[in-house]
Order: C-alpha cells, then structure tokens, then sequence
C-alpha cells in the first residue's frame, strides 16, 4: 500500500499507527508517514502536501486583485500567496503598506496609520464632554481639545491663572490639574505659626534674628553653640541639619584619625615616610618617598580614598607598567609597517626606542608610539623612504637645472639627475675645468672653483700640509696651491705664528686634496671624536676649525693616517 502511494520503505513494517521511514518517490525526501494515515489518502510527504494543500486554496490573481480592491488598496507587485506580504497602495490616504490578502479576507485592515486614526476617532471625547468636565472642575477652555494625552490650554476659574494642562490629569478623581492651586493648598496645609518656629529652632539650638515667612523662605538665624549668623532655610534646619559649621566640626572630630594611624597607612600603603606633625586628612603632609627618595606633599585623604601611592612619579611608573603594551603585541605593529626589529633589541615601553630593518634596508630608529602616531596620520615609519618620496614629488624638471647651470656658465655633463643634494658632474664653460658640483650650490651661487678668486684651484699643482705648535699644543692639517711668492704662501703666514712644518705631500693638481682632507678628519672628527682645539682669535689667518690638540695624537700617527688616505686616493 506505501509503494501504490509512492513511499519507498527504509525500515520494517511496526504497525499501522507508528510512523515508518520512507523515501517518497515524486521528490525524493526522506519522511514518517502512518500507514492509518495514507489509507484514508492523505499524502505522506508532509512538504508535498502543503503544496498540494496550497495548490488548491490558492486564489488566482484576478480573484486576489479583486478583493484587495474591494477593500481599498491598489496591488503594486504580482499576487505570490495569501500569507506573503502584498506591496499595495492605499487608496484612502496614499500610503504605500504590505498587507497580507490572509488578514484582508478576515476583515483586518492593512494600513497602521489609518487603524490607529480610526480607533483614537472612536476613543476621543466629544467636545460636549471635554467642557462638562472642565466646568465641574472649575475651568474654562481657551484653546483647542487635541487628545486626553495631549496639553489644552485653560483658565483656573479658582486662582485665575491661564495654565497648560493635561486633560487626563483634570479628569482624574484626586486633584483638579492646576498647580499653583495645589502649591497655595500645600502651603496653607503645612504652615507653621511663629511660635512653633521659635520653639523648634530652641531646639536645634538656633535662635530666629529676621522675620519668618514661610518655611522655603531664607531667614537670619544665630548659632547658640558658636555665634554664626546664617541665612538659612527654616525647612532645612528643622530636617536635623542645624548650623552647618557645628555639623562639620562635629563630623571632623569624630571622623579624625588619630596620628598613630595616619602615621602607619602613609608608611604601609602610601610607601612615604611624614617629615612634620599631623594636622587632618585634607591637608598636605610633607613626607619623603621611601622607594625613590623624592620630598612629596601627599594628602592622607587621597592616599586611604584611592588606595594609592604618595609619591605621584612611581604612581605614574606603576601606572604605566599596568597600562604597558606587550612586546609581542608592538613587534607585531613593526611588522605589519614593513619593521623588523633587530634581534638583540628589547621592548620597554611605548616611548622606548627600537632598532629596525626597514623592508628597503635602511636601519630605522623608532618607538611604539611614534609608529602608532604615524598610522594614525597616514604617514610612513622610514625616514630615509619618506624624504624619497617627497624628493621624488618635489623634484625639479632637468630642463629648469639646466637653466640654472647655463646662467652660472656652466654645463650640467651628468644627465641622471637625482636630485639638488646630489652631486653632478659639471663643466665650466670658460676654463673647461670638469668637477662635481650639488644644483643646490650652483642655485645659491657657487661656479666654478678653478675660476674663482679665492680657494684652491683643482688644475693648479697644491699640497697637503701638517704642521704643530709647541707652545699652543696644537697640531693642524691643511690644503694650499704651490705658491710663487712667500706672501702668496699659506705655511709663509703659519711659520710667522710659530708653527713649525712636520711634513708636506705635494701634488701636480689639486682636484684630490680636498677629497683627502675631508676623509682625514671625518675620522678625526667623527670616529675618533677629536673636536676642534683652538679658538678663532689662537688664528688669525684662518683654519682654527683644522686644529687638534697634541694631547689627543700624536704627530707620527696623524702623519701616517694622512699618508694612508692619500694611498687610498691614488689607488682608486
């Protein structure tokens, strides 16, 4: 019988009331049906027969159309079922809604706004009722009824006020609705005379200097106990608060710690010793901190409020550990901005500085919170990629260079222009002198250096010069062109001054010496950190900035360190 109705059995037969496990053949979906049940014809698949079901409940669309018409809505979209939402538009007020053809067959409405309309129509009281009840409750209308929940404006016919009240709140049994009504009831209710004031502030110990008119109203009133004369609330004094300064100073003493115990919890919890007497908790308490030695002004108030140390800079240190990043966490921002730290480097905080390869190679120095800030303005972590982007957003045209140089009467040779900072090889048009020179020099006006008045010319034979002075204690190193005169002479003027030549390295040219003289004190200057020796006036035919002092080496080694660059240059 379930293969006749088109079920497949998966499991044996039990009995004609227990559901049994089936394949239905028409869509394949594994279902339970009772054979009790397929014997009365009902079709076993619970899903095809909801679609069957539906298939014959279903309304076409010109019958679907047609009700929703009839009950005042224009269908917008196809007809899909009676229980899926119908975009239509309602004819009364125009309001596009999603009704279900389901709740319009049942005789609900689809449109929210006009059902809630239609129900406040049927609820709201009538005008006839709004001023009945207002009259009974001595009121005159004067502006428009809206709603029982909304503001009407009336006349008290009690106080004659003009107030704005509630319809809902008139209409109640306790109470009439106007408030300055209530507020004179309230006032005559509770009126105190004189002599219940003066009898009650006795006790309180106050005594009444002014005159009393109602209880919200200040009024002078004296002390007993101390003598201050306050102007005070007669309401306030008789809740219990009585003078405030005697409430105070009787609350302070009997809230005072005593100095033994304020003396331990600076030391326990506060970790600072006092350096003078105790006065209160409010005040500050000169004290030395026991962690790191810092004279600090705590108050005791703070330290047993907050729980918290009397010195505030290991206050912040401890503060800052709590708050600290994890250095798995900071490293972690490094990568994700091209960063690799170095592996000998150590995390501290957000402000320590971290050694880093950036992703072009260049060793950066950075800290967490310079990268952080960096993210936030969308900017890069790598000073040296940095400056070449904005070299390469700012850089001048090779035509304008070249207008440059021309005006200097010079020849821009080096047609891989890199930038004004970069040095270029360039031709003097005049001499035919061929050097390397920066744009950004040539701009501010230096040309060629075989032309100019002063300096050493490149083409002319110069040397190399070391000379000390025994009474200054001082070496120098220097660079000269060959000179036909004594007067011409550099080591002419030198000798003049009392310094004696060490050595001198003479060249057919000069192009090289300045080269060789600036490699010489870059390592003194800067990896042997040997600063200038003498002063500006020690010289008074220039070069103080090329003196050593004779302590910091000696003339051999600086002999030999000159004669070393000039190999170097030579060989290269």
């Amino acid at each position: 019988m379930l293969l006749a109705a088109g079920l497949e059995p998966l499991e044996d037969y039990k009995g004609s009331k227990v559901r049994i496990k089936c394949i239905h053949k028409a869509c394949g979906n594994v279902c339970y049906p009772m054979l009790e049940k397929v014997k009365l014809g009902q079709i076993g698949c619970k899903s095809c027969r909801y679609k069957t079901v539906s298939a014959k409940l279903r309304l076409n669309e010109t019958d679907a159309k047609k009700l929703m018409k009839d009950a005042g809505y224009l269908p917008l979209e196809p007809y899909t079922n009676a229980l899926t939402k119908w975009k239509c538009k309602h004819i009364p007020c125009g309001t596009v809604v999603y009704p279900l053809l389901n709740q319009i067959q049942q005789g609900s409405g689809g449109c929210f706004s006009c059902g809630h309309m239609a129900t406040g129509l049927k609820r709201r009281n009538s005008n006839t009722t709004v001023l009945e009840v207002l009259s009974a409750n001595q009121f005159t209308l004067i502006g428009k009824y809206h709603g029982a929940e909304k503001k009407i404006r009336v006349r008290c016919e009690v106080c004659g006020n003009e107030i704005e009240a509630i319809f809902s709140v008139i209409s109640r049994k306790n109470g009439r609705g106007c408030k300055p009504c209530a507020v004179n009831e309230s006032r005559i209710r509770y009126r105190m005379d004189l002599n219940e004031v003066r009898s009650r502030l006795k006790a309180s110990n106050m005594k009444l200097l002014g005159e009393y008119k109602n209880s919200n109203t200040p009024v002078a009133c004296k002390c007993l106990k101390c003598g201050v004369v306050r102007n005070i609330r007669i309401s306030v004094l008789l809740k219990g608060s009585g003078c405030r300064p005697c409430a105070l100073t009787k609350a302070g003493k009997k809230r005072r710690t005593s100095e033994f115990i304020a003396l331990e919890t600076m030391r326990e919890i506060g970790k600072v010793e006092p350096l003078e007497p105790y006065q209160n908790q409010n005040a500050r308490w000169k004290s030395r901190c026991l962690t790191c030695g810092s004279i600090v002004y705590p108050r005791l108030g703070s330290i047993t409020g907050r729980k918290g140390l009397g010195c505030e800079g290991c206050a912040n240190k401890l503060r800052g550990i709590g708050k600290r990043v994890p250095q798995a966490k900071a490293f972690a921002l490094f990568l994700r901005n091209d960063l690799i730290p170095l592996s000998d480097q150590n995390y501290v905080d957000a402000e320590s500085r971290i050694d880093c390869i950036h992703a072009c190679g260049k060793k950066v120095n950075t800290s967490y919170r310079l990268v952080r800030a960096n993210m936030s303005k969308k900017l890069g972590s790598c000073k040296p990629c940095g400056a070449i982007k904005g070299a390469n957003t700012q850089r001048f045209d090779i035509s304008v260079i070249d207008k440059v140089y021309k005006s200097r009467g010079l020849t821009l040779v080096d047609r891989n222009y890199r930038g004004v900072q970069y040095k270029h090889q360039t031709l003097c048009n005049a001499c035919g002198h061929v050097w390397e020179s920066t744009p950004s020099h040539v701009s501010l006006g230096t040309g060629c250096p075989n032309c100019a008045k002063g300096g050493v010319k490149p083409n002319l034979p110069g040397y190399i010069y070391l000379i000390t002075h025994s009474e200054l204690n001082a070496h120098k190193v220097g660079i000269a062109n060959s000179a036909k005169y004594k007067l011409a002479d550099r080591l002419y003027h030198h000798g003049k001054q009392g310094w004696v030549l060490v050595k001198r390295w003479d060249f057919t040219e000069s192009r090289n010496i300045r080269t060789i003289e600036k490699q010489v004190f870059k390592i003194l200057r800067k990896e042997m950190d040997i600063p200038p020796y003498l002063a500006k006036d020690d010289m008074p035919f220039g070069g103080w900035t090329e003196t050593l002092s004779a302590d910091s080496i000696s003339v051999t080694n600086l002999s030999k360190l000159i004669e070393l660059e000039i190999a170097a240059a030579i060989s290269s």
